[in-house]
């Protein structure tokens, strides 16, 4: 039997965080979240009921209609990893050859087909230690320095090379900016601004 997906939305717009940031993109973001972060900026995508279900066909023909060729496709949430990935990624890529990245807290494996895995704890939720060294980047939230030291702590039994993690302001607050700022100048990290949030786009 096919899968069916729960939707919060589906659009286009830049890559506006992280190693691919300027890409056009064509995100796919899923409803529900294992998580209840206070901080999130979609928390219309965090409980379970909502969005709209889909059917596998449905899903990847929306896709196939609102990409253009060189689309990045993001899967995002919500927590994507909570749904049947492995058989929507083989349908997209059936359909073309747009490189998946995936946007997750990591609290689910990572599927091993996604081209470019975008990891972003949140603690205390657990992380599975296979998705850190799975991930293409670590993208680590920061409102004050306790987060930054929170980062230290919790990267170092991994060895991970401080390039991979990109040091994201919560909110693009002032003082939150100028903590992970000097956070990734201090640390060798890389800084991630929401730049899509400055150009007003979503």
């Amino acid at each position: 039997m096919s899968p069916e997906y729960k939707i919060n939305q589906m659009f286009r717009s830049i890559q506006g965080e992280g190693a691919f940031t300027g890409w056009p993109a064509t995100f796919v973001r899923f409803q529900g979240c294992n998580l209840n972060c206070p901080f999130c900026d979609t928390q219309s995508a965090i409980p379970a009921m909502g969005g709209s279900i889909l059917s596998l066909e449905k899903l990847v023909r929306a896709v196939v209609l609102l990409a253009r060729p060189h689309d990045l496709i993001v899967l995002t949430g919500g927590e994507p990893t909570l749904q049947e990935l492995d058989t929507l990624v083989e349908a997209i890529l059936h359909k073309g050859d747009w490189p998946i990245h995936l946007e997750t807290n990591g609290t689910q494996p990572i599927p091993w087909d996604i081209d470019w895995a975008i990891l972003s704890p949140k603690l205390p939720a657990p992380v599975f230690k296979a998705n850190v060294y799975r991930a293409n980047e670590i993208k680590w939230l920061v409102k004050g320095e306790e987060d930054v030291d929170a980062l230290r702590r919790w990267i170092e039994p991994f060895n991970i090379p401080p390039a991979v993690v990109a040091v994201q302001p919560i909110s693009q607050g002032p003082q939150a900016t100028r903590i992970a700022y000097e956070a990734a100048m201090k640390y060798g990290y890389r800084f991630s601004a929401q730049v899509h949030k400055y150009i007003g786009v979503a």
